[in-house]
């Protein structure tokens, strides 16, 4: 199964290519010595040394490569899901239950966005592999009692924090799921007992989440987005339960709204469920829910912790996106709510260990329609990635480098709207960002000699020309305007808005500055 599900992911990623920000990170690997300067840069408020360490690392051995990043990332996405399989066995001893934990987490689409675009991919791959690795040392630490699962969490701990920006709360959740799942005689050890099996690693998780929560605050550029209100919060946070968490839970959203480019297909969707297939969901999940609590008791402190962890989730969302100017509900921001609540669904089905309930079965059934329907829910966002025209046009600019002339300078030039959207990133949105990173790339600069060559709309290599008023006749019947080292203005036969124009200058008479 984790072979089908990796398989999976690995089609869907490899079919496509980066997109808007991840054009700004390669940039940035690729102009930036290696150090905290770099490693500590903040974008849009995020913070994650390690992401940013391998995008360094891939751009110095495999520079300007999609698919080393791709492959990364997918092969993270595989060592999480084996981590989860194995979480999955420790608590319940079941074959099944990991299979069906798998396959639940594996194609969920609070998945989707993190194994194939490489902006989400950047902090989620690493922080999802830290985060299970630390669950599954906490519980090999409660229930074993050996030092070696503590410097495992540990190291893990430090893993999450410099990972993802809320990385600090992954401790919370690690120290909630030790204390609610059933890891002794098929019962929970609860919060004091949980602490005081493992009290060297509490205390190191806490001192590493409060060590990482004060790195991403002293770091960040910002918190809060431009225009936000705490009035927008619940607002937000409501969006996402409701157009996000609850259909992720059955499979869905079902429905998407694709973004739309102005002249390129659409390459992202954010799940837009139909009102009925909301309510359904919500009802299914009440219905779940209560079934848990009363005929289950040893959940209940899993059941809260899960929900917990969920609310929190939502809050910290709307502290980083709530009065944003793109409010979006992307899974990118619930991601990593699919470890505990696949875990809490499976232990639903599949009794613990020494726990003497049986496999319920129309559980397993029901699991499996669910699996069935996120993959039909996949087909639209799937189809969108697939068609990333950003991946043509990078081929025909790369393509064409040999046609510029060694040692000719190239002025920078903007790309199109549906690379990179001018108005979320408008210090990126340009040639020097998209092409500098890539092998054999031209070199850019303010001034261009003899000739200015430049990219075409489908990104293929030409020579250009400024277009735009021209000089008027000069005094100087020879020569037009003289340059002395006395400034002089060249005046135009036309008028120019106030704004940065590039100009032509010719240094022979007979022909036009422009």
């Amino acid at each position: 199964m984790l072979v089908a599900v990796v398989l999976l992911r690995s089609v869907l990623s490899l079919r496509g290519y980066l997109y808007l920000d991840d054009f700004a990170f390669r940039y940035w690997a690729a102009t930036s010595p290696f150090g905290t300067e770099y490693l500590l840069r903040s974008y849009g408020g995020h913070v994650n040394p390690v992401g940013l360490a391998v995008q360094w690392v891939m751009q110095v051995v495999f520079p300007g490569s999609y698919l080393a990043l791709a492959l990364y990332s997918l092969t993270m996405f595989a060592l999480a899901l084996g981590i989860f399989a194995a979480i999955v066995w420790e608590v319940t001893g079941s074959r099944g239950a990991s299979i069906l934990a798998v396959a639940l987490a594996g194609v969920s689409l609070f998945g989707f966005e993190v194994t194939v675009w490489w902006a989400a991919s950047i902090y989620a791959a690493a922080f999802q592999v830290f985060l299970l690795l630390t669950v599954y040392a906490a519980i090999r630490a409660v229930r074993d009692r050996k030092s070696l699962w503590t410097y495992v969490g540990v190291a893990g701990g430090a893993g999450m924090v410099l990972s993802f920006s809320r990385g600090s709360l992954g401790a919370v959740l690690v120290f909630g799921l030790a204390a609610a799942l059933p890891l002794v005689q098929g019962r929970p050890l609860g919060l004091r007992e949980a602490f005081m099996r493992a009290r060297a690693l509490w205390v190191a998780l806490a001192a590493v989440a409060v060590l990482g929560g004060v790195l991403v605050l002293a770091s960040a550029d910002r918190v809060t987005p431009q225009g936000f209100s705490v009035g927008a919060m619940p607002g937000y946070a409501w969006r996402l339960l409701v157009l996000n968490v609850l259909p992720a839970l059955w499979g869905g959203p079902w429905r998407w709204f694709e973004l739309p480019p102005q002249e390129w297909p659409p390459i992202l969707a954010n799940p837009a469920p139909m009102w009925w297939a909301v309510w359904f969901a919500a009802i299914l999940t009440m219905i779940a829910l209560v079934a848990v609590i009363v005929k289950i008791p040893s959940l209940r402190l899993l059941v809260a912790v899960v929900f917990g962890y969920v609310f929190a989730v939502l809050v910290l969302a709307g502290v980083a996106r709530a009065g944003a100017l793109v409010g979006s509900v992307a899974y990118r921001y619930t991601f990593d709510l699919v470890w505990p609540l696949t875990l809490l669904m499976v232990l639903g089905v599949f009794p613990a260990l020494n726990q003497a309930r049986r496999v319920w079965r129309p559980g397993v059934v029901v699991m499996s329609l669910i699996v069935v329907s996120a993959l039909m829910s996949t087909v639209v966002p799937a189809r969108d990635w697939a068609a990333n025209p950003g991946k043509e046009y990078m081929a025909n600019a790369v393509s064409g480098f040999a046609q510029i002339p060694t040692g000719q300078t190239v002025i920078d030039q903007g790309v199109p709207f549906d690379l990179i959207d001018t108005g979320l990133m408008a210090p990126y949105a340009n040639a020097r960002t998209v092409m500098t990173p890539q092998p054999g790339a031209p070199e850019f600069g303010l001034v261009a000699r003899d000739a200015l060559w430049g990219w075409a709309e489908d990104g293929s290599v030409e020579e250009q020309k400024v277009v735009g008023p021209t000089s008027v006749p000069g005094p100087d019947p020879d020569c037009g305007y003289r340059v002395t080292d006395v400034p002089r203005s060249v005046p135009l036969d036309g008028k120019l808005i106030a704004w940065d124009f590039y100009a032509r200058v010719a240094y022979f008479s007979g022909t036009d500055t422009t």
